[in-house]
């Protein structure tokens, strides 16, 4: 893995000659401070990019940035996000591919990338353009599963090809467990639960489209002697004895590397519960052992991290986090660090991360 650090953006290259000579997957993270110069956005991405081509973004900012990135033609999950030091941008990150070639299709708001890697045929899905919410939330989140699987099917996926999934939900607290019934009676009916039940996020978060969901998904067709499989928190239990159907991490394996995919992950404990209430410090403290804890049960740890992203709740605590972080040793991890709401009203803190390990 070869890790450039500049002063607008942290970039991680994945090479795979054996594979191919020229191809690379690129991991841009783009700092807040960047972002925040919507005028200077697409510039910085096409320097960081280097002729990769965008496979997908996430945004955390205002409608001027998301304007700046609408020319790529890729998904990109956009919300409003922000820091206690830049009201109007969070951060940014571009998941991008080299020396392959890259089909993108389009179909009613819908949009979704698939290329050939060393893992196999790879697809990720999500918006392509502005729509409006038309729908009560629950019947939102039944057409975007639907969305989902038509996609899938038109690219030559199943719905059981999915390994990672992201949503985000206005008024989250209002109605997550209206969200979860959709999801699993769904997953039930296309039998998820007898595959690999994907990792997940789900964080409240406001839009610029007047959505109540939006969403992103990345699935896999394995090449032979690939594998996927579902990875347990050693400090906690499964999240779908609370009712909420998502793995904690998912593993995909290839002879030369391996790749993890790590859920939003909170302060929960074994039984489900919440701890450490009330004090932010102690919960994210305790999320960053959980995540630490399933990196090494499969040998990794943050300095192998090629994205991630911190949740926190509330403005008065970036202070606290940034000295945390420091202390931790954890300032060169690619990290976007936003104000958004976690899924439970006594949860302060949230945090997701992928990594990879080269063989």
């Amino acid at each position: 893995m070869i890790n450039k650090s500049q002063q607008t953006a942290s970039v991680k290259d994945i090479p795979c000659p054996d594979y191919a000579p020229d191809y690379i997957e690129r991991h841009i993270t783009l700092n807040n401070a960047i972002c925040a110069d919507a005028e200077k956005i697409t510039d910085t991405i096409h320097s960081a990019l280097g002729g990769a081509v965008p496979l997908f973004i996430t945004g955390f900012g205002a409608a001027a940035q998301y304007n700046a990135v609408t020319s790529f033609q890729c998904p990109v999950l956009w919300l409003h996000g922000c820091t206690d030091t830049h009201p109007s941008c969070a951060g940014m990150y571009i998941y991008s591919v080299k020396g392959q070639e890259v089909r993108t299709k389009n179909s009613t708001g819908v949009m979704m990338c698939t290329h050939e890697s060393p893992l196999g045929m790879n697809g990720i899905i999500g918006h392509c353009r502005k729509t409006e919410a038309v729908l009560s939330p629950p019947a939102e989140t039944e057409k975007v599963f639907t969305d989902i699987k038509n996609m899938l099917a038109a690219s030559g996926f199943s719905f059981t090809d999915i390994y990672r999934t992201w949503f985000y939900n206005r008024d989250i607290l209002a109605w997550y467990g209206s969200f979860n019934k959709v999801r699993t009676e769904f997953y039930t009916k296309e039998g998820v639960f007898s595959n690999i039940l994907p990792a997940s996020t789900g964080i409240g978060a406001e839009n610029p489209f007047g959505r109540n969901v939006m969403y992103a998904a990345a699935a896999l067709k394995p090449a032979r002697g690939v594998t996927i499989r579902q990875i347990d928190s050693p400090l906690q239990g499964p999240a779908v004895s609370y009712g909420s159907s998502f793995s904690r991490a998912t593993l995909i394996t290839q002879k030369k590397f391996r790749k993890v995919f790590i859920s939003g992950t909170a302060s929960i404990d074994r039984t489900g519960a919440s701890v450490h209430l009330g004090n932010f410090k102690k919960q994210t403290e305790f999320t960053f052992e959980v995540v630490e804890k399933i990196l090494s049960s499969i040998g990794m740890n943050f300095s192998d991290i090629t994205r991630s992203i911190a949740y926190i709740r509330e403005s008065a605590d970036f202070p606290v986090f940034r000295s945390l972080r420091h202390a931790q040793g954890l300032g060169t991890v690619p990290m976007i660090v936003t104000r958004n709401t976690v899924c439970r009203d006594d949860l302060l803190f949230e945090y997701e991360a992928d990594a990879v390990k080269l063989e």
